[in-house]
């Protein structure tokens, strides 16, 4: 009866031995709380008046002051009265920033909080008219092979005649200029803009500056960055955008397929500086990752007529011989036995080994190339086996999206230990 008192108060406080942790980690929390600064006063809570054009979270992402929250472990908003100016300041900042010019903060000020060591902060603004765009001009250092170019460009400008004016859109429209160029083929794009604001007009001159350059197919491609990984190979997976015309989305791909080669840390792609007979060489620098991996494990399986141990070994090589000829090993060893480890009546090894070498580009570029040995040891209910087996293959996509392998197999089994009614065929298997 004291034991299993004592298992029933056990499973009682579990649960509160799991909470311990979480418990005094709030505690912790806590316990900073009140850790602050200046006069050690708290903002409970920032009032704003007269605010329409932003929320209170977007006014509070700017300014120094912010809320205490009201759950303990949530964080603190120390009062500095020395920051109100400065916080006056970054406000207007933010108001002038989306076109509200003529913004003003009439009053910023703090109420201390009766009974406690906290204040309440009142903002009151006068947002004033938005400022608006009263002439919006692209000019083009050369004009662009065709018109409806010229129109998709400059309709990827967000501003527009009458509409507001805002830094945020005037950054984008610098920003999708240039990436329309780009994509429309045009690699040493550049934009420019300015804008003159006239804050007693309420109107804003905005102009831009487009430098197309020449279109461009793509030419040579080198390489950044390679230490042990062959050139060769990276040519043939990138060879399928040359001659074809310039576009982000192709330097993209390039990228990604160099990345599928799984050798690299990381890869980016740019262009050279010139465009030359109507190309644009391309550099794609790579930093090699580490060839070798290898990983560790253990396993026990449980089963009604079989127990197993065994441990487990998985190594990888991706640049064996220093060709891009990748080594995949799988080993696995370990025991059985029939029908548990108390009182066997058949036991043994249990041996995988399974290297498997792929290469790719031999006779043909694209063809890739598998190797696969490998050796089993066994048991089953009646009987042990070794097998040795050996599978070759080759694979390659066509078109991408027609993938043809062909492929050899070769397994031998050979059984030993065997129980003696499988030898006299006196069993269900005959």
């Amino acid at each position: 009866m004291a034991v299993g008192a004592l298992r029933m108060s056990l499973v009682r406080l579990a649960p509160l031995a799991l909470l311990l942790p979480l418990l005094l980690s709030l505690l912790a929390c806590s316990g900073q709380r009140y850790q602050v600064v200046g006069r050690g006063q708290l903002v409970r809570e920032v009032k704003l008046s007269g605010v329409h054009r932003f929320s209170k979270a977007k006014v509070l992402d700017h300014l120094f002051a912010g809320e205490t929250s009201s759950w303990f472990w949530g964080d603190d908003a120390p009062f500095d009265e020395a920051l109100l100016a400065v916080d006056r300041g970054r406000l207007l900042d933010l108001y002038r920033a989306h076109g509200y010019h003529r913004a003003q903060v009439l009053e910023l000020r703090a109420s201390p909080v009766v009974g406690k060591p906290k204040v309440d902060l009142l903002i009151v603004v006068e947002e004033g008219p938005v400022t608006k765009v009263g002439a919006l001009d692209f000019n083009w250092a050369q004009a662009p092979s065709s018109p409806k170019l010229k129109q998709a460009v400059e309709s990827s400008c967000p501003l527009a005649v009458g509409g507001p004016f805002e830094i945020p859109r005037f950054n984008d429209c610098l920003g999708n200029l240039r990436q329309a160029l780009l994509v429309a083929g045009y690699p040493l794009a550049r934009s420019s803009g300015k804008a003159e604001v006239q804050e007693s007009a309420g109107l804003a001159q905005v102009s831009f500056s487009l430098e197309p350059g020449e279109p461009a197919v793509i030419g040579a491609v080198s390489f950044e960055g390679l230490k042990l990984v062959p050139q060769r190979p990276l040519e043939w997976e990138t060879e399928f955008a040359l001659g074809r015309p310039f576009s982000p989305m192709l330097l993209r791909q390039m990228e990604e397929a160099v990345k599928s080669m799984r050798v690299f840390r990381s890869v980016s792609a740019r262009t050279a500086d010139a465009v030359v007979d109507g190309k644009v060489a391309v550099i794609i620098k790579v930093s090699e990752a580490d060839p070798q991996r290898l990983h560790v494990g253990a396993q026990i399986s449980i089963e009604t007529i079989r127990w197993q141990e065994q441990a487990v070994v998985d190594y990888t090589h991706t640049n064996l011989f220093g060709n891009l000829t990748r080594l995949d090993l799988h080993t696995v060893a370990g025991w059985a036995q029939m029908p548990n480890p108390w009182d066997p009546f058949l036991q043994g090894p249990v041996l995988t080994l399974e290297p498997k070498f792929t290469r790719k580009g031999l006779l043909e570029k694209h063809l890739v190339w598998s190797l696969v040995p490998g050796f089993d040891v066994n048991l089953q209910e009646g009987y042990q086996y070794y097998s040795p087996r050996n599978r070759f293959g080759v694979d390659r996509w066509f078109l991408g999206w027609l993938h043809l392998a062909l492929s050899h197999n070769l397994q031998a089994v050979d059984f030993f230990n065997t129980n003696a009614k499988l030898d006299a065929n006196a069993s269900l298997l005959g």
